[in-house]
């Protein structure tokens, strides 16, 4: 008759060596995130904002999507007692984020210079034709 098997680990354990891993392989997914954003089309003046602000949108949505990910590993690996494996991810996404909002900020104020620009060149041609 053979013997049972009896696992040298407790199924506790085992739960937080699988959160471990999952932190690891997210923490991974985000550091290639962080290298493909800095590499986006918005961060080159010459994408113009009619392509620019759609890009800055689902780029938007992706962080959303990663902070909630993030969320729920910081909630498990908190249970686990191990939340300081999570904080540099978390981090990472914050860091992210705030880099979003600023190069969106940049092209809200270049399209806003645009747009007085065209206004002024229109008001000058105007004065040109009347005073003309």
């Amino acid at each position: 008759m053979p013997l049972p098997r009896y696992s040298s680990t407790s199924p506790q354990a085992q739960k937080g060596e699988d959160i471990k891993k999952e932190v690891e392989v997210f923490a991974a997914k985000v550091r290639n995130y962080r290298n493909d954003f800095r590499r986006r089309p918005f961060f080159k003046y010459s994408t113009g904002f009619e392509q620019a602000y759609p890009e800055l949108d689902k780029t938007a949505h992706e962080l959303a999507d990663l902070k909630r990910e993030c969320g729920r590993l910081v909630e498990l690996a908190s249970v686990f007692e191990f939340p300081q494996l999570v904080e540099p991810v978390s981090a990472a996404i914050r860091e992210t984020v705030e880099d979003l909002v600023m190069v969106k900020d940049v092209w809200d104020t270049a399209v806003l210079c645009e747009v007085q620009f065209q206004v002024s060149c229109c008001v000058c041609r105007c004065l040109a034709v009347v005073l003309g």
